[in-house]
């Protein structure tokens, strides 16, 4: 790895006085130095990280044997998006969700017997559709940019994806958009670091779809037309298969599932409950991966993804679970410092991760979408 001798000069001294450094050789692409293990190691690779950071440079803590090896590798920084790209891609997504908003609406008024909706009215419920989709999306993301520059590292806004819009009768499932994400400028720092990053997205996109769940299954109410469901089209039936909370908020009202309407505000719920759950899955570049990759190694974690992409396959997931599946052989660096074990109270939240998968979890045919 090509270094100015000064820099060169300043990344040994940090290095140096800060770690007893058995032996040391330059790679193509980096630096690396065998270092002795240390009760003070997360503290001084933190102060190293912030050194060699204001030089240009990452450094990367792995376990080798009874020894530790930093490497020092360039630094890769993103770019700021520009603010064209991020309304493009938001208009974009708004415009597909309030057309697929549109048709839910009217799926639904014509259940409770409408033939000829009051335009208004439409306008409204559509309105709420896409208020409530995006907001939960956007609040999902966010959750992952509040991590992330709570340690000082730096995010991008919420990138919205545009998706196929729902079309009653049409022979496919859309929902107007694939999601949305942030790109973080650097690694996360630490074993730590990274499972919050990945948990925090889920749950904060969770508590907003309760709220909009609760509110949603209110505003449903016991179909007046029931045989007009079925002029819908075979998709619009997955919407009535209820994750295990919404289904719990109805045993609450005293109603079925099954019989009622469900408002465009219920579904934008569904489909919260859905990023959710997919979300959480412990595998590749999800955020259920970030969480288990926290306290797996690189090749647990790609065990643990494959067979997860077949799970989903297996289950109706197999667009999803082809995606994954190639996403798990993209190598995952993980965090910059992975020789302090993850903290006890993280591994405690494991069991809130795992509820939160059960609990939002979508049954698929098995022949999937």
């Amino acid at each position: 790895m090509r270094m100015e001798p000064t820099q060169r000069f300043q990344v040994e001294k940090e290095l140096f006085s800060r770690f007893n450094v058995r032996d040391e050789y330059v790679g193509a692409n980096q630096w690396v130095f065998l270092v002795d293990q240390d009760p003070l190691f997360a503290k001084k690779f933190k102060e190293l990280y912030s050194a060699a950071q204001q030089l240009g440079y990452w450094t990367f803590a792995r376990k080798r044997g009874n020894l530790i090896t930093i490497s020092v590798v360039k630094a890769i920084h993103r770019g700021p998006g520009r603010k064209s790209v991020y309304m493009a891609l938001f208009l974009a997504t708004f415009l597909s969700v309030a057309i697929s908003g549109y048709e839910l609406s009217r799926a639904f008024l014509m259940s409770l017997g409408y033939q000829n909706a009051p335009p208004a009215l439409m306008i409204e419920m559509t309105v709420e559709f896409v208020a409530s989709l995006l907001t939960i999306l956007g609040i999902h993301e966010l959750g992952h940019k509040f991590v992330t520059e709570r340690a000082g590292e730096k995010a991008s806004w919420p990138y919205f994806i545009p998706g196929p819009p729902y079309l009653l009768g049409a022979g496919f499932l859309g929902i107007g958009t694939f999601g949305a994400m942030i790109m973080a400028e650097e690694p996360p720092l630490d074993r730590n670091h990274l499972f919050d990053l990945g948990i925090s997205g889920p749950l904060a996109g969770f508590a907003l779809s309760l709220m909009v769940a609760a509110i949603g299954v209110a505003l449903s109410p016991p179909m007046m037309n029931p045989l007009v469901v079925n002029s819908f089209g075979p998709y619009y039936s997955i919407f009535y298969r209820l994750p295990l909370i919404i289904q719990l908020f109805f045993i609450l009202k005293g109603e079925s599932p099954n019989e009622a309407a469900l408002s465009p505000v219920l579904i934008a719920s569904w489909i919260g409950m859905l990023v959710t759950f997919l979300n959480l899955l412990p595998a590749s570049q999800l955020d259920g991966g970030h969480v288990f990759r926290s306290f797996l190694s690189y090749r647990q974690a790609l065990g643990v993804s494959v067979a997860v992409a077949m799970i989903m396959m297996m289950t109706g997931y197999w667009l999803m679970g082809v995606l994954v599946l190639f996403m798990a052989f993209i190598p995952d660096p993980g965090p910059l410092e992975e020789v302090t074990p993850l903290a006890r109270s993280r591994k405690a939240l494991l069991l809130l991760d795992f509820t939160i998968i059960i609990l939002t979890a979508v049954v698929l045919r098995t022949s999937g979408f």
